[in-house]
């Protein structure tokens, strides 16, 4: 099963499925206080976060249907992207969201929501 993007994986798995919970547990354990603790002792300053616009639709009042997103709101400490905030916070660490993929995609690639192809 190949799935191309975010947008057809969300699609494919919904809240609940098997792959959904797969994609809970990575936004949980994908880094640690400890990677965050290693980056600033090998003298980072900042780090990049590429998002989606889906996680910061609800906050906004804007339908992310298919999107899988957190159960968590944005603005709720144990979201992922603001426990990922919150630790490199602690550690002295500038986060720079970068806004990965934008409403209707941008350059028709996986990275920027929605796969498209051309006949």
């Amino acid at each position: 099963l190949t799935l191309p993007d975010q947008y057809t994986y969300s699609q494919m798995n919904p809240s609940g499925s098997a792959g959904y919970k797969a994609l809970v547990n990575h936004w949980t354990t994908w880094y640690t206080a400890a990677d965050f603790q290693q980056m600033a002792a090998a003298g980072l300053n900042a780090i990049r976060l590429p998002v989606g616009w889906w996680y910061f639709a609800p906050a906004a009042g804007i339908v992310y249907d298919p999107y899988t997103i957190p159960m968590q709101s944005i603005t709720d400490l144990t979201h992922p992207i603001t426990t990922f905030i919150k630790m490199a916070h602690d550690n002295n660490l500038v986060v720079i969201l970068d806004l990965h993929g934008a409403p209707s995609s941008q350059n028709g690639l996986d990275n920027s929501c929605l796969l498209y192809t051309s006949d």
